[in-house]
């Protein structure tokens, strides 16, 4: 129990800690400060228990904990986000091995947690978001900064980015705080029990041009988080997905998949069918098609042009659970999706296993031999070549600091071979001693 509210109130600190100074009410901030008071004390209390068995001995190495992965548009760079901030690694393929830089590039004008992590298409940028609402744009080359964006308060949109191909554009997708309306609300959606509290949020995806950093529109009318976002391969569509949640009448609402229009922001399809949230979009090389994935199965894929599902990938789940705040939602979801560069396979990764599936026939084609043990949501993206699959796969922390409560970190990269399934190479950051944050 002490686990859930600890990453309960992680993400309400996060959210929190820059929307509330828009909110104008004088009670309504007092509420938000004190809520992150109480939050402060008890990440600062973990951070104590830390230290002190790092004193004592019971703990002899850092912690790492990543939270995105990307290649950049030749394979040669794999960019990391996590809470030491941003790493660069350069990566070199052979036809049966890769050889890993051994010390990473850091870039240390990232400030914080690094988020969220992009290489546009074209290779000529790289953008990081941090988890307090700060987007860097860099020079993918020299890794040289050139400008930051920063949302407003009310926002919280940094949870996903997709670069348009020309990689003019870059689209974010989170959440927006519209008021505090009451009470927690309690609801029944699918046969769950579900309990919110008084914030209104709804899903928001925010456009920004890459070369000013201006704002240039905001697609709003999804659920409370958008949780992906992607644009096809000729950059006129936009894919988001959001997330299972009550209306403000306690009505709920299960999870869709918005098309945009990305030169308009004219909604053009809302794809229905998930029942949990939806973790991970993408289109087909050729955009024809679009696969949804979340935290039940199936996988689905859609044709972009009807919004008509044409194929599952993966049992339906009939499991129903009694409460999401108490439980996790069933195992058999993904929380990454990728096509090959072909499109003729599609890669999923989830809290049990890493999957080749055939797009055609619907079945999988192998699973990936992981060297690691871990277990738990996974992050994954296809080499640019389509030759090298990277994941980071979850620990229990209590495998690393003891009486830690199974606090889930994602901590070691793996690059394994696409064509066969095999285990190439594994990143280990416990070597270098990065500044951690929060």
């Amino acid at each position: 129990m002490k686990n859930r509210l600890f990453l309960i109130f992680t993400v309400l600190f996060a959210v929190l800690t820059f929307t509330f100074n828009s909110l104008g009410q004088d009670s309504l901030q007092k509420d938000v400060e004190d809520l992150k008071d109480s939050v402060r004390r008890h990440l600062e209390s973990q951070q104590k228990a830390l230290r002190d068995a790092k004193k004592t001995g019971e703990v002899n190495k850092l912690v790492y904990s990543t939270n995105d992965i990307n290649f950049s548009h030749d394979g040669k760079r794999l960019a990391l986000a996590g809470n030491y901030g941003i790493l660069i690694y350069d990566i070199q393929r052979s036809r049966k091995n890769v050889q890993v830089s051994y010390k990473p590039i850091k870039l240390r004008e990232h400030q914080g947690r690094g988020w969220r992590v992009a290489f546009s298409p074209d290779g000529k940028l790289l953008a990081s978001a941090n988890a307090t609402g700060t987007l860097y744009l860099w020079d993918a080359k020299t890794e040289k900064l050139l400008r930051t964006i920063e949302d407003g308060p009310e926002y919280s949109s940094f949870g996903c980015l997709a670069f348009s191909p020309d990689g003019r554009i870059i689209a974010t997708g989170g959440s927006r705080v519209i008021t505090k309306d009451g009470p927690a609300r309690k609801g029944t959606v699918n046969n769950v029990s579900i309990t919110m509290d008084g914030w209104i949020t709804d899903g928001i995806v925010r456009l920004w041009d890459t070369q000013t950093g201006e704002h240039i529109r905001t697609l709003t009318g999804q659920a409370r988080r958008v949780n992906s976002v992607a644009f096809s391969p000729d950059g006129i569509i936009i894919a988001a997905g959001d997330s299972l949640t009550l209306t403000a009448d306690s009505r709920g609402r299960n999870p869709t998949v918005h098309l945009w229009d990305a030169r308009t922001g004219k909604l053009l399809q809302t794809l229905k069918g998930h029942r949990y949230d939806i973790r991970s979009v993408a289109f087909s090389p050729d955009g024809k098609l679009l696969a949804s994935g979340g935290d039940s199965a199936p996988i689905r894929l859609w044709d972009v042009n009807t919004g008509q599902q044409t194929r599952t990938l993966g049992r339906d789940s009939t499991r129903n659970l009694k409460d999401l705040d108490q439980e996790r939602p069933p195992r058999d979801g993904v929380d990454s999706i990728a096509f090959s560069p072909d499109g003729s396979t599609l890669v999923s990764c989830s809290i049990l296993s890493v999957l080749l599936w055939d797009v055609k026939r619907g079945r999988v084609l192998r699973k990936f031999r992981e060297q690691n043990s871990g277990g738990g949501p996974t992050v994954m993206v296809f080499s640019p070549d389509g030759r090298t699959v990277a994941v980071c796969r979850s620990y229990e922390l209590d495998q690393i600091v003891p009486k830690s409560n199974g606090v889930m970190i994602r901590k070691e990269i793996e690059l394994m071979d696409a064509e066969t399934g095999k285990h190439l190479h594994r990143i280990k950051l416990e070597r270098y001693r990065f500044k951690t944050y929060r």
